[in-house]
């Protein structure tokens, strides 16, 4: 048996309560996650946009028209237009691609949000790595009390 066979075995069954867990810690970010998602759709819509533009920018340099017109200047306009097109397709790529990453890092890290919440009692959700790392730590404190005069080992 070779070693990915054996990993594969140690491996837990996705269960149907560890899945309910992990859509219960995911409640409080379906919003967040829902925006991620559409802006991820939208960034694949404006990649699939650009290949289309340029297309256009090379027929028209080379001269292959729509409907067999040959006429020159118009070739030079829509090749303007075309590139301009084509730089502010670029700049609203740019922007939902960095709005994405914004998203994503305050689903998963929970920054860019105010961090003295927890501290003041307030209970809104940060983020899924930090709302973990709480209810771990807040595990092990159950389990075993913090005791500074006990032996460090």
């Amino acid at each position: 048996m070779s070693q990915e066979e054996e990993e594969i075995k140690r491996r837990r069954p996705l269960t149907w309560s560890f899945l309910k867990r992990v859509i219960d810690m995911a409640v409080p970010f379906y919003s967040r996650i829902g925006l991620l998602l559409s802006l991820m759709v939208a960034s694949s819509i404006f990649s699939l946009l650009q290949p289309l533009l340029f297309s256009s920018m090379i027929d028209d340099l080379f001269g292959y028209s729509r409907a067999g017109e040959t006429n020159q200047e118009d070739n030079v306009w829509r090749m303007h237009v075309l590139g301009m097109q084509s730089l502010l397709l670029a700049v609203v790529q740019s922007a939902v691609s960095l709005f994405k990453s914004r998203i994503s890092t305050q689903i998963s890290e929970g920054l860019f949000t105010f961090p003295l919440s927890r501290c003041l009692n307030f209970y809104f959700y940060l983020g899924l790595i930090l709302d973990l790392q709480c209810k771990v730590f807040g595990h092990f404190q159950k389990v075993h009390p913090f005791n500074p005069a006990a032996p460090v080992y």
